[in-house]
C-alpha cells in the first residue's frame, strides 16, 4: 500500500523510520519539536516519493494561548526558514494540523 502524505518524515515513518540515505535530527525547544530531516540519495527519494532535499517539521501546540508563546514561536520558525532558504528572498510556508 502507497501512503499518500506531504510531509517527509510521515512518508520516512511509514517505512519504519528505516531508509538508507535519509539523515534525521530531533530537537525540542520549550515545548516545540523540531525534526530536520535530509533526503541525500536519489533511492531514498524515490521511495519516499519526495525529492532529494532538506525538510523541517516543527510541531507546537496552539499559538494562540499567549502572546510569548507566540512570540517566540514565530521567531522559532522564522529562524529555521532563513536557516533553510539561505539566499532565496521568498518562501512558502504551509501551516497544516489545524483544525480551523
Amino acid at each position: 500500500m502507497f501512503l499518500r502524505t506531504d510531509l517527509a518524515i510521515e512518508a520516512h515513518s511509514a517505512q519504519n523510520g528505516r531508509v538508507a540515505g535519509v539523515d534525521i535530527k530531533t530537537r525540542k525547544e520549550n515545548e516545540i519539536k523540531i525534526t530536520q530531516m535530509e533526503i541525500k540519495t536519489e533511492q531514498a527519494a524515490r521511495k519516499l516519493a519526495k525529492a532529494v532535499g532538506k525538510y523541517i517539521t516543527i510541531e507546537l501546540g496552539s499559538i494562540a494561548d499567549g502572546l510569548a508563546e507566540t512570540d517566540g514561536a514565530a521567531s522559532l520558525i522564522a529562524s529555521e526558514i532563513s536557516r533553510l532558504a539561505g539566499n532565496f528572498s521568498t518562501a512558502l510556508v504551509i501551516g497544516i494540523g489545524n483544525p480551523n
